[in-house]
């Protein structure tokens, strides 16, 4: 027994002495998955221009049509459309979703900014700090005071404290003078950006026809900070706190020498395209696939193409028939909207005569009421 006793010993104690080893059957790591240190801001870049732009295009154009008077619901085959915004049931879940994912989506751009030997990598993280100004812009134009320096940090500070909009602002600014001295460098060639992996660039660019190298890059994304940074300053044209004014005729100097010549500004439609296509429904742009016309024949029909008409306001000062735009005829009519919902977009005048809004706020019930006046 003796004999016996004395190898199973010594094999148990290396087995367990082994056991301690970080190589030995290490169960916490997924060799399938790439890690957060492993990701460069090159597998980055696409993901976070395109995750963030669902809030927008949903959500945001959404919330933002209804409050501007542009949309109206579909009374007519729902009974109380867009009931919660029409009555002002602002609670805290009224539409919660954008707080909550322009952050998840600004932390995706963070992500390129602190990700590990971002220097090597200049031409993403200019992108990343202007699409940051960008959406973190529209956070605090909704908000006001947010998180913002103790921010997008994750598990190291779940309960940041809230920053000063107009703080907000001035470090948003400096973000994007940040991203224009950083379009001007050269990175290394393996650092180099590739325009699929700009989607918002390449989007753009492919659309015009223009052709994709890093001069046009460059100049796209000067035109994109040079905007954003107007478009900040003039959000501020009405305030009236003492040091926000100096800072904005400040900045307002600095960029007064661009303003002589437009074309340092946007001046064509920016567009986002990592692939969008009507394959399969994973695949379409995500304002198409909540409001399009997906496909008649086959009955499939967006329930929200279905919830929402256009405005009888918007219609009618479109139409030229409001006292600000009185006999002037918007021709884009045809291109935001179509006549009864089904018909084809087009630019004859007799189909714009025709087109008719919705009254917003009108329920069933009132309309119902309406008819039985008539008669």
């Amino acid at each position: 027994m003796k004999k016996i006793l004395i190898p199973i010993l010594g094999i148990t104690t290396l087995l367990f002495f082994n056991s301690c080893s970080d190589d030995f059957l290490d169960v916490n790591r997924n060799v399938n998955e790439a890690y957060t240190n492993q990701v460069t801001p090159k597998e980055r870049l696409s993901a976070a221009e395109t995750v963030v732009f669902r809030t927008q295009a949903r959500s945001m154009n959404r919330f933002g049509n209804l409050m501007m008077n542009a949309w109206a619901g579909n009374i007519y085959y729902f009974a109380s459309p867009y009931g919660d915004e029409f009555r002002m049931r602002a609670d805290s879940q009224f539409y919660d979703d954008i707080w909550d994912n322009l952050y998840l989506g600004v932390a995706n751009l963070q992500s390129i900014i602190d990700s590990p030997g971002s220097e090597r990598y200049p031409h993403h993280v200019a992108v990343a700090k202007i699409m940051k100004a960008y959406y973190m812009q529209m956070v605090v134009d909704l908000y006001n005071d947010a998180p913002y320096s103790e921010a997008f940090k994750g598990q190291a500070n779940k309960n940041p404290k809230y920053d000063k909009g107009k703080d907000i602002y001035k470090n948003l600014m400096a973000e994007i003078n940040q991203a224009l001295v950083l379009i001007n460098q050269t990175p290394e060639a393996a650092s180099t950006l590739a325009f699929a992996e700009d989607p918002i660039y390449q989007g753009t660019a492919s659309t015009t026809g223009e052709t994709q190298n890093v001069a046009n890059w460059r100049i796209f994304w000067r035109k994109m900070a040079n905007t954003v940074k107007l478009k900040m300053l003039v959000r501020l044209s009405n305030c009236t706190d003492a040091e926000v004014i100096a800072w904005r005729n400040a900045e307002l100097q600095t960029l007064a020498p661009l303003t002589a010549n437009l074309t340092n500004f946007v001046d064509k439609d920016v567009r986002i395209q990592p692939g969008y296509n009507t394959a399969t429904a994973d695949q379409r742009n995500p304002f198409y696939s909540i409001y399009g016309r997906i496909d008649l024949d086959a009955s499939d029909i967006s329930q929200d193409f279905r919830l929402t008409f256009a405005s009888e306001h918007i219609i009618n000062t479109l139409k030229g028939e409001t006292a600000l735009t009185s006999g002037v005829q918007d021709m884009r009519i045809t291109r935001l909207f179509m006549n009864n919902g089904m018909d084809q977009p087009s630019s004859a005048t007799a189909d714009i005569d025709d087109m008719v809004g919705q009254p917003q706020g009108e329920e069933r019930l009132q309309v119902a009421q309406k008819v039985i006046l008539q008669l």
